[in-house]
């Protein structure tokens, strides 16, 4: 017997013990628990996760306009089998004990809605999936170094903007905005202690126009702290003036009931 006649033997035996056990489950005379393990575990096979790609990139980066590169590696659909596929390497990673994973943000609202602080969408209001690869260190890291340098001085300047705006209203402002530049001052040294290369002069020159930018402003700041002090210098002489003239007005008061005692 050729091993093709055998295993065409092994199907008709098997299919006529189907057919036994489908009537035996029917009628109730074999319970589920019987059923074999291998019958089961084909019967309750779990469809695995497929990642859809598009053709083409749903959304087109900002970074494609001013040359610079993006950790983004793509934009996917927002769909649910999407996110199954993503979480499914994930674990497929954690097994590998590798030192990678993939981390997703919502990207290319839906009508109606916009990004939120920091560029956050929520999952319901997004019709793309942004994949990331988390632990990759990008092949061009000084430019995206440059990139996080520029965001954070941004913000730095964002931040003494509203800080002077406060130190028009009064001195505890001043204090207070003080305080916060020098926490700002703190920050930048620390940017440009994380980017300063002796190799690349070109960044380093960034930075510095940046510091030059803070020194800038800190100067406005310390005008600002004159004209408030003269502000206030001012006030005291006119205090003191009121309480000369409230004195005179007093004693001039004081005559004239004199004088008017003496008449009566």
């Amino acid at each position: 017997m050729t091993k093709i006649e055998t295993v065409v033997k092994k199907l008709d035996y098997l299919s006529v013990d189907l057919v036994e056990l489908s009537a035996g489950l029917e009628t109730g005379k074999i319970s589920i628990d019987s059923v074999p393990r291998f019958l089961m575990e084909y019967v309750d096979e779990k469809p695995i996760p497929v990642l859809r790609v598009p053709e083409h990139n749903l959304t087109e980066s900002k970074y494609h306009q001013n040359g610079y590169k993006t950790r983004q590696v793509c934009v996917i659909e927002n769909t649910e089998d999407n996110r199954k596929a993503i979480r499914q390497l994930n674990k497929i990673a954690k097994e590998q004990d590798s030192m990678y994973r993939f981390s997703i943000r919502y990207r290319k609202p839906k009508e109606g809605h916009k990004y939120g602080h920091g560029g956050e969408l929520r999952k319901e209001n997004a019709l793309g999936i942004g994949l990331y690869i988390e632990g990759a260190i990008p092949s061009d890291s000084r430019l995206f170094e440059l990139k996080v340098a520029n965001e954070r001085i941004d913000t730095l300047t964002s931040e003494y903007d509203v800080v002077e705006e406060k130190l028009k209203d009064t001195a505890y402002e001043l204090v207070e905005a003080d305080n916060e530049i020098e926490r700002l001052r703190k920050i930048e040294r620390s940017v440009k202690n994380f980017l300063m290369d002796d190799s690349d002069k070109y960044l380093a020159d960034e930075i510095d126009r940046k510091t030059k930018r803070i020194e800038k402003l800190e100067n406005q700041l310390e005008k600002t702290d004159a004209m408030l002090e003269r502000y206030v210098e001012r006030c005291h002489r006119s205090d003191k003036k009121r309480s000369e003239l409230t004195f005179e007005l007093v004693a001039l008061k004081d005559k004239i009931n004199h004088v008017i005692s003496n008449i009566l």
